[in-house]
């Protein structure tokens, strides 16, 4: 990226940031009207204290790094992978494979570490599991999930795995049994994750009622917790209202 393009990346960096994170909008008209300071100001004021200790700094320059150029990460860690082939760096380098769409050579790389010490362990299970999955062979990857859930019964109510078996359910199963699943799923880990998959599917699927009945279990929810003065997460109710307006347009 030419030097001079570098604020204006920034600037659009911080605008950024602000929408993903229902920042106060006056944070946006600042950066937009304020070059350069506004920005500088944004970033000391809203991301830094975000961050403990080195490691957060370290997390806010490999996030301008890939803002700017994208590519820079993926080498170098492809560079690790290559003269240092450890574990570690494989893997890094496989799932950003998996990121860049690449399934099948991540894949590869999963299964080729899937031995020794390694062999079995479940986070190196579940993403073969996940590259499976995308790599269009369900069968495999529901026997990989559900073998990872046999091994430890925590995992029923962890959320990564159950939404990856929830979505090779979509692929191989009937509707009937997938709604079964995600309803069971749901009541099972008892927090609002499987909430927005499962209603993107029904729309999808076409099924209106049952759709409109999830999202009216939720306002519901959200009016019990304004009551009470609860905490909770309004970006999952702003995305469930989205998908609400998405219904009626397609009902219609």
């Amino acid at each position: 990226m030419p030097l001079f393009l570098i604020p204006y990346a920034l600037q659009l960096l911080c605008v950024v940031h602000a929408i993903k994170n229902n920042k106060n909008t006056s944070w946006i008209w600042i950066v937009l009207f304020v070059p350069y300071v506004g920005g500088l100001a944004y970033i000391l004021v809203e991301i830094v204290p975000g961050f403990t200790g080195a490691g957060g700094m370290d997390t806010v320059r490999s996030t301008l790094i890939d803002f700017i150029n994208p590519n820079q990460k993926f080498e170098t860690v492809k560079q690790k992978a290559s003269y240092s082939p450890s574990y570690k760096n494989l893997i890094d380098y496989a799932d950003m494979l998996l990121e860049r769409k690449d399934y099948g050579e991540a894949l590869r790389i999963y299964e080729s570490q899937n031995e020794g010490i390694f062999k079995g362990e479940r986070e190196l299970v579940y993403r073969i599991a996940l590259a499976n999955y995308y790599c269009g062979d369900y069968p495999k990857a529901l026997e990989l999930v559900r073998g990872l859930f046999g091994e430890d019964e925590k995992l029923l109510k962890s959320s990564r795995e159950s939404l990856l078996y929830l979505q090779i359910l979509e692929k191989t199963e009937d509707p009937e049994r997938v709604k079964e699943e995600y309803r069971a799923v749901n009541e099972r880990i008892r927090n609002n994750t499987i909430e927005i998959p499962y209603l993107t599917y029904l729309l999808e699927l076409g099924d209106f009622a049952e759709a409109q009945r999830v999202i009216d279990r939720i306002r519901d929810d959200e009016k019990s917790m304004k009551i009470h003065n609860v905490r909770y997460d309004r970006r999952f109710y702003k995305e469930a209202y989205r998908l609400e307006r998405a219904l009626s347009g397609k009902a219609r």
